[in-house]
Parts: C-alpha cells; structure tokens; sequence
C-alpha cells in the first residue's frame, strides 16, 4: 500500500494551527488569580506571592482513557487527586465543571496541566505519578510511616518550574538526595517535618539547587549532628526549624554561611541518654554537655529539684531526692531529667535562636541482693586444709547482682580435725543491704583404705574360710571400719572356676565413710587338667594360605593359630598315679559336604611308640606312669607341632574352601596298659 504523505503533512499543520487556539481561550477566559490561601505553619506565612500563569504542559504523554489510578497507583495518592481536581484552585480559579472525581474516573493531560496546588486528604504510600503535574505550585502531602522514595519527583523531563511551596510530613524519608537533583527554581519552602532525616551533609546542595529558597523545616525527625550546616551557604535563608530534635551542640555554627537567616528554631530537644547505675542511698551528678553557637548553655530546670554549680554548670540530686527514686514520665521510666532555655543572636542583632530542650537520665536502682542458689550442705573429711575462699568457692552463692560475699568461716570452721556438724553464715551484701544463707558443714572420718592380692588360686576340694581366704591374699584394711568380704557367697571350692569376691568396708556411723571396695579375682583348679589350643590348622607351611591341589600326595603339619598348638597335663595331685590322654575325631568335611579320605596321625615321642591314624574312637596318644610326690604341682606340655601331621592324596582338595574337623581331647586319672 501506498502512504499518502500529503495528507498526513496537512494534518499535522492544521493541529498546530489548532493548539494555539485552544491554549489562548483557556488563558484569557479568566483573570489572574490573587494570591493562594495557604495553611497554618508554624515557621512562616507566604506572602505577596504571585500565583503562576503560563502554565506548561507536561511533555510527558498520558496513554489514553487513563485513570486516576492508573497514573497514581498508590490509594491515598489516588484519592488525594481525584480530591483536588474538583478544587476551585485547579480550575483557573473557576467554578469546576466536576466535583465528583472517584479515581477510577478517566483523567485527561489538560485537567492534570491545571493543578496548581495538592494537598493530601489521604496518608500516601508512594507519589508515583506525581511527574504528570508538572505545574504544581503548592505541595502539601502526609505521608505514611513506610514511604520514603522521593524519586519520582525527577522522572518530571522539565522538573517543576512554578513550585513555590513543598511539605512533606510524617513519612520515613532519609535520603533527599533526589530533592538535589531536582529542577524547581522557585521553590521557597521546605517542610521535610516528621520524617526520619539524621543525616544533614546533603542540605549544603540545596541553595545551589533551589537559589530563592526561604525556609527549611525539619522538625520531628532524627538529627544530632547540624555541623555540616556550617557549609550551607544562602543569602536568600530566613527561617531554619529543627525543632523537636536531638541537638545538643550548635557551637559548628559559630561562623556560619547564613548572613540573612532571621531565626534559627532549635526548641523541644529531647535526648535519652544510657542508662546509670546507681544507689538510692547516695546523692547522683550528672556533668551536662549543652553548647550554644559561642559558650555553653546553662541548664535551667530540673526534675526532681537539684543544685546546680553555677560555674561548671554540674547537676547534683541530694541523697534526700535519691531516697526517693525519681522517675521521670512518672512512675513509667526511673530517672532524672535535665532542661535548657535560652535565646542568643547568631549573625547580629536581627537574628535569633531559639535553643531548649530537656535531657532524659534513666536510671537503674541498686536493689538489696537476692540468693538465686547456693550449696546448703558441704562435707569435708577430717584434717582438709580448707580455706575461707576454698569454702565459699564450694559454696557457690550466686545473687541477682554483684555483690561481696563474707562468712564467719573463720570463727565457726577454726579447724578441721574434729568430726561433726558446724552452721557457717554466708553473707551478700552491696550499698542497699544483703542476704544470709546458713550453710551446714559436715566434718567425717576419712574412708578407710583397702588393699589385697589382685588374684589366688585354691584346688577343687580345698578347704577354704573367709579369714584364711583374707590372709591367703594379704587383704588389710587401713582406718576406721571393718573389713567385710563376699567369699563365701561367691566362691565353689568344689567346681573349678573363676570366681569375683569383693572387698569392703561399709560406714558403721554417721561420720564414717564407705571404704573403696577392692575386688580379688579366685581361681579354682582342677587336681588334674589337661589345657587344650581352641583351635589350629593343618598347612603346608606357617603362612596361613590356602592349601594348593598338587597331583602328588602332600603331608600337613600343626600350626596353632595364635601362639604354639599345645596339649599340657598339670597334675596337683598330692598323689601323683599317672594318667592318659585320649584323642578323636571327625572325618574332614567342606561346606558343601564333601569329605577328605584321610585322617589325623599322631606320633608320640616316647620311646618305641608306634603312630595313631585319629578316628571317631577314642585312642590313647601319650600316657604317663605313677610319680614320686612331689609339693609342686607336675606339668607335661606336647607339641602337636612336632607330633600331628596328615596326608592329602592327589587332587584331593577344593580350591577355596576349607575344611574342618572337631578334635576330641580325654585326659584319664590313670595309665593305661
């Protein structure tokens, strides 16, 4: 498709020729506005203010059937516009065609060119879309305590050229930077009051930025520190409110850079300083540090009634008020508190500051202490080398607060070498008084000492009573008690065993104490035993490997598997008869059942004996005649090393797997034939 270029050039043309028009009726229709009715303000009232004329429209485009709340999404901003667009004021001082603005009503550029002044009727959240008015004269907003954001301001291409008044209140702002970058060059006053504004370096950018500026209020916000005021530097400032604050010092403003600044308001500080310590017993100072812009302020009020040194200013509260325990805001907050009120020129005699406030000190009472705990009862044993502190380090009194902690040790505890029980008094005290705790010191006899033989070993048959049991192990008891043992309870001299008695010492009196008991480890003996290995293999060589399958025949020997494979015979009897060992046992067999066709030999080293190939029948394998008594027990140790052996024929083996036997070993009381 062809475009028609000719048409859209004449279309073009006749709008210019249109908009000129349409502007010239709107501005001659009605007469220039007196000046605008504005609202009380504490710091000053504008006057011979002319109200603008040219208005400008935004450049800005507002899509269209936009609403209200489309371009202020924020509710109170909402409201706050669809409000004042049926004002007189925004109406070219003319009777509105609408009153009724709801803010889901469609607004157009030109209704929104005609705001000249906006005044919330809602809490704001946000003041996006506050860059479509871009005509505003005065500005009066409430903000809610979240909002903070002043941005939106800047997102205005041309700024805000008629501004003349701005007040922003009871918001959350801290950061104006964006009011230093903002174009407004008529802008007269500033009310940032109720916000939380601490940081004042940004503010010497604001004369520059804002050359017509007359008044800065700042009230009701966060500020300590005005010395980077020091670098503000206007002709034009007259008025400077930071009421209601929390300055102390005004002595950076000595050589200022504000030669036409009429008043500078500094009332209703208020400071809450940390909180002190003290007793009500004694009377409290406090050294005030409150400067004006040349020397320090003098304080003139107190609360409660204190003297003040009329030198070094220093603020002392009698002990007479201290007994009292002042609060202050009473009876909600302990303390004392301390006020300033003085007027003093700044730059001559055609200005003044005005400098008051009042000093909060809270205060914490010393209270008499309180027991939290303690150790009611302590036993020491008779002859200690016990110390005051040592005592009362056991004692462990702990208090609600710091406190000295004293007894009377000393007279109640002179020493400690008589038993019984003894009441010593802990004392905690501080300035306000103290408390006592009882303590019951009990003094005991030592616990007496056990000692005896770790282990003894008696025979089956033996016939044993608890005190020879006592002295055949050397038992002795050192100290006061008596000296018990369980032997006869745990002991069976007829089954051979091992047997735990235990020996004590059980307190008889009060002051007497449990010895330690000692345990003795008894072993009853069999007259004959034969002490057997648990177990042992059958190897080609020491190395404990799998045995390999050889297509030769291969002899195994005994290798014990912890320590040497033994048989012993110990023979305690008084009568030494002799006796026999006897040997059998089960064929070979894997786990999967199959079965070695060969047995155990065994060759004995006595002279002319023959070897025993092991089966299931019971078989003498060595043997020893009668002997002459002898008071020692008789041991004869075999080496089944040396003496058990056994053949694999060819291939008569699996590889990894095992083989097992169980070897029966029967000692006999006698030789046999």
């Amino acid at each position: 498709m062809k475009f028609n270029w000719k048409v859209v050039l004449l279309f073009v043309l006749i709008l210019a020729f249109i908009v000129p028009v349409y502007s010239k009726a709107v501005e001659t229709g009605k007469e220039v506005p007196k000046s605008p009715e504005l609202l009380d303000d504490k710091s000053s009232t504008l006057k011979n203010v002319n109200t603008p004329k040219n208005l400008k429209a935004s450049p800005l485009t507002i899509p269209a059937n936009s609403t209200i709340a489309d371009l202020f999404p924020d509710e109170g901003m909402a409201k706050t516009i669809a409000n004042q667009l049926g004002r007189t004021e925004n109406n070219n001082f003319q009777t509105p065609t609408k009153t009724d603005w709801k803010v889901d009503d469609v607004v157009t550029e030109v209704e929104l060119n005609r705001m000249w002044y906006l005044t919330s009727v809602a809490t704001i959240g946000s003041i996006e879309g506050i860059q479509y008015l871009p005509n505003l004269y005065d500005v009066r907003l409430q903000f809610d305590k979240q909002c903070k954001d002043l941005s939106p301001f800047l997102k205005a291409p041309n700024g805000y050229s008629q501004l003349y008044r701005l007040n922003i209140n009871n918001g959350n702002i801290s950061d104006i930077s964006p009011l230093t970058e903002l174009s407004a060059p008529t802008l007269n006053d500033i009310d940032l009051g109720g916000n939380n504004i601490s940081d004042l370096s940004l503010f010497p950018k604001l004369p520059n930025k804002f050359p017509n500026l007359e008044e800065i209020s700042l009230e009701r916000n966060n500020i300590s520190d005005v010395s980077p005021l020091a670098k503000f530097a206007s002709t034009k400032i007259k008025i400077f409110n930071l009421d209601e604050n929390h300055i102390t010092d005004l002595s950076s403003l000595t050589n200022n850079k504000m030669p036409n600044l009429q008043r500078l308001y500094v009332r209703y500080q208020t400071l809450d300083m940390e909180p002190v310590v003290t007793s009500s017993k004694y009377e409290f100072s406090i050294q005030p540090s409150i400067f004006g812009t040349t020397k320090p302020v003098k304080i003139t009020a107190t609360k409660p009634k204190a003297t003040i040194d009329p030198i070094t200013s220093k603020i002392t509260y009698s002990a007479e008020e201290m007994a009292k325990k002042p609060f202050y805001y009473t009876p909600l907050f302990p303390g004392v508190t301390y006020s300033w009120d003085e007027n003093f020129p700044l730059n001559g005699s055609n200005s003044l500051v005005d400098f008051r406030g009042t000093i909060t000190q809270p205060l914490t009472y010393i209270e008499p202490p309180q027991v939290v705990s303690y150790n009611s009862g302590l036993t020491y044993e008779i002859g200690t080398s016990l110390t005051e502190q040592q005592f009362l380090n056991d004692v462990n009194l702990i208090t609600d607060q710091p406190t000295t902690i004293t007894s009377d040790f000393d007279v109640k505890l002179k020493n400690l070498n008589t038993v019984g029980i003894y009441w010593v008094a802990v004392k905690a005290s501080n300035i306000e008084g103290n408390a006592e705790a009882n303590i019951m010191v009990t003094i005991k006899y030592k616990p007496p000492v056990i000692t005896a033989d770790a282990e003894y070993t008696y025979l089956v048959g033996d016939k044993v009573n608890a005190t020879q049991f006592r002295a055949d192990v050397n038992a002795t008891l050192t100290g006061e008690g008596t000296l018990r043992d369980d032997f006869i309870y745990k002991v069976r001299l007829n089954t051979a065993g091992d047997y735990v008695v235990t020996l004590t010492s059980p307190k008889s009196g009060y002051y007497e104490q449990d010895a330690i008991p000692v345990t003795v480890i008894v072993h009853v003996k069999e007259l004959l035993e034969l002490q057997i290995p648990d177990e042992f293999r059958m190897d080609i060589d020491a190395n404990a490997d799998s045995v390999p399958i050889s297509d030769k025949k291969q002899t195994l020997k005994c290798y014990g598997s912890s320590g040497k494979a033994e048989l012993e015979v110990i023979d305690r009897r008084t009568v030494r008869q002799g006796w026999t060992i006897t040997g059998a046992m089960t064929p070979f067999t894997n786990s999967g059942g199959d079965v070695l066709q060969t047995s155990l030999k065994y060759q004995s080293k006595a002279p002319s004996s023959s070897p025993i190939y092991l089966n299931t029948t019971n078989q003498p394998i060595e043997k020893k005649q009668s002997a002459v008594t002898d008071p020692k027990y008789d041991s004869t140790v075999f080496n089944l090393e040396d003496s058990l052996s056994m053949e694999i024929e060819p291939n008569d083996a699996l590889v990894n797997d095992s083989y097992e036997s169980k070897i029966t070993w029967t000692l006999e009381d006698a030789p046999r034939p």
